[in-house]
């Protein structure tokens, strides 16, 4: 009975923002999974296009990821940095690079330039459902490790707060986001 419920409500809501109905949650899910998949498999090949030329992204066409931010006094990176702002972890395989990040215009387009961010450590993010976690093999691969979210190290929590709150993308996105290029460097 909840889930008749649950999709009464589903269908609903689907119906009153005009966007199709779903014979079952399954088919909902399903759809939703697709999609994360397909940007999972986009973020793979913008890896690949990494590893080829040495540039996620071009200069003039950035990629928008999420952001979160982590704050760990006394940890070490894994770089070895003990440094407390200015640097950002991201997927393993672009330890070494150095990120260009930009603010996410009202209109979604690229905006102002916050600056530039080596990537000295890495990390595991939220979970996605997809593959397999490098870091705990009974999750599935996370946003940080993917590529999918980048993690800005603050130095406290108020730091941490007001980046965030910087980057907010409004009502209807799915919080913080950048635009990012990457780029070979020596941090």
């Amino acid at each position: 009975m909840k889930k008749k419920i649950v999709l009464a409500l589903l269908t609903a809501t689907t119906l009153a923002c005009q966007t199709p109905v779903y014979a079952s949650e399954n088919d909902l899910l399903d759809e939703i999974l697709a999609e994360q998949e397909a940007e999972a498999q986009q973020w793979l090949d913008d890896v690949a296009e990494v590893e080829e030329y040495g540039v996620l992204g071009e200069r003039n066409n950035p990629l928008k990821v999420q952001v979160t931010c982590y704050i760990e006094r006394g940890r070490k990176t894994c770089t070895g940095s003990t440094k407390m702002d200015g640097i950002i972890a991201a997927a393993p395989e672009y330890i070494g690079y150095v990120a260009q990040v930009y603010k996410v215009a009202e209109d979604g387009s690229v905006g102002d330039f916050i600056g530039y961010f080596p990537v000295e450590d890495t990390g595991y993010g939220a979970p996605t459902g997809m593959g397999k976690s490098q870091y705990n093999n009974r999750r599935s691969a996370g946003t940080i490790e993917l590529g999918l979210t980048i993690d800005f190290r603050k130095p406290d929590m108020s730091t941490a707060v007001q980046f965030m709150k910087s980057t907010y993308t409004g009502e209807g996105s799915t919080g913080s986001q950048v635009y990012v290029t990457l780029e070979k460097g020596d941090g």
